[in-house]
């Protein structure tokens, strides 16, 4: 199967081992994704840097680091990171397909269902993909799989305004017009709130306007503070909802300066966070984070062995978030169509990504991987391996397998069968995941 791979700076559609269907999880054959255009974009530049750089970077991880090259060597810790880095790394995590396999222990799904599902590492850019059941969300009757596939930054944008936790009337700043400022807007607008959103570009200002708006600004015409204040009668916003992205404080500082006293500030986008004590502690605020689709996440007893939370005590779970947005989007209660603004098939990835990190990128673009045929019970004999090489291979050499790809293996038998190439060579490596499996053997 094809599947998205970020590679120093690009991202290749490449040729992997296709899943088998999990314990706990369903298999879907996926018809589109929804690319993050600030999440996944970030990642990509990332992976430009050299292992120094990125070592600058996060040198919580320098200590790691360190502990790797006194239990294992420098030579060792040396091949395992560069031949993490040069393997690439898997990216997306909002898709919508068919149900083609239903794992052990999964109730509610059936082969054939309509379907979206989140989750990094899960709901990939890949042809077919293994998640898990609470990440996975039914399609309402009807819905189309282009709307579907923007499930998880639904969710995203719907948990952010949940965390406001504002009532009929009140006023809430939207500061960023992206995907998930614009969503967030309609979202306010459907709850009876009046909207005002503060960004710099004036093509997504005015969908914001088109989408709910009472007020719309942009900073380096109008000073943003000023105007907000009079436009609330001099006391602020009840909340500011913070949807941009950006390494400077300065944003998060006029974030809460925007605020009437008790108000609060809810992070869903980036900021840096040189917080500034003056600007909160008269007005006494709140200053709070919204992580991801809502509750659940990040939580494995939730995300990974399917235990869902009492619908009684945590009424928006991040499954529950996600569900409802699909059925908002159905009953066009918010309008996604608009954002679209280009679709590439997987072969064309590279062109797709290419866009996003152009000057005059879209707001959002989807993958397309084509419509599921009729008869499903053929994607279930799709192929499984990808032949690396076909050198013919002396018949004296003791040929190896190698199930399971830990740090463990690579670091150690690996290394010990290449020096004993004479006598040993590796046939098959078999791993969880695809994109592993092929990098090792490779």
């Amino acid at each position: 199967m094809l599947q998205a791979i970020v590679k120093k700076g690009k991202v290749i559609a490449e040729d992997i081992p296709a899943p088998v269907v999990s314990r706990g999880a369903v298999l879907i054959k996926v018809v589109n994704s929804c690319i993050s255009a600030g999440t996944e974009i970030a990642g990509v530049k990332s992976s430009e840097k050299s292992l120094i750089r990125k070592a600058l970077d996060q040198p919580e991880k320098i200590k790691k680091g360190l502990n790797m090259v006194l239990q294992d060597g420098l030579r060792n810790t040396y091949e395992k990171i560069k031949g993490t880095i040069e393997a690439g790394s898997i990216t997306g995590y909002s898709i919508s397909g068919v149900v083609i396999g239903i794992g052990e222990g999964v109730v509610g799904f059936e082969v054939g269902d309509p379907v979206a599902a989140a989750g990094a590492g899960l709901a990939n850019h890949a042809e077919y993909v293994d998640v898990p059941q609470n990440l996975v969300m039914k399609m309402p009757p009807g819905m189309d799989f282009k709307s579907a596939s923007t499930v998880t930054l639904g969710g995203i944008a719907l948990h952010g305004v949940r965390r406001c936790d504002l009532k009929l009337g009140e006023f809430c700043v939207v500061f960023g017009a992206g995907i998930l400022g614009l969503l967030a807007v309609q979202m306010l607008k459907l709850s009876g709130l009046r909207v005002i959103v503060v960004d710099l570009d004036e093509r997504r200002l005015k969908i914001a306007e088109d989408s709910g708006a009472e007020l719309i600004i942009n900073p380096q015409k109008e000073k943003v503070v000023d105007t907000v204040s009079n436009y609330t009668g001099g006391h602020g916003a009840d909340a500011v909802l913070f949807t941009a992205a950006t390494s400077s404080s300065e944003p998060i500082s006029q974030s809460f300066q925007l605020c009437k006293k008790k108000g609060k500030v809810v992070l869903v986008g980036v900021a840096g966070l040189q917080i500034n004590r003056e600007d909160m502690y008269a007005k006494e605020l709140d200053f709070m984070v919204s992580t991801s689709y809502g509750p659940g996440r990040y939580d494995p007893n939730y995300e990974q062995k399917g235990l869902d939370y009492p619908y009684a005590y945590v009424r928006w779970t991040e499954n529950r978030n996600m569900t409802e947005y699909l059925r908002l989007v159905n009953a066009n209660l918010i309008q996604v169509e608009q954002l679209v603004e280009n679709i590439f098939p997987i072969t064309k990835v590279e062109e797709a990504f290419q866009l996003l990190s152009s000057e005059n990128k879209p707001l959002m673009v989807l993958l397309d991987y084509g419509l599921p045929a009729k008869e499903l019970t053929g994607y279930l004999h799709h192929p499984r391996k990808v032949v690396v090489s076909r050198k013919p291979v002396n018949s004296e050499l003791i040929r190896v397998a190698l199930v399971g790809t830990g740090s463990f293996a690579v670091g150690m038998h690996l290394p010990n069968l290449a020096k004993l190439k004479d006598k040993y060579i590796l046939h098959a490596v078999m791993n969880r995941t695809g994109h592993r499996a092929k990098a090792i053997a490779t």
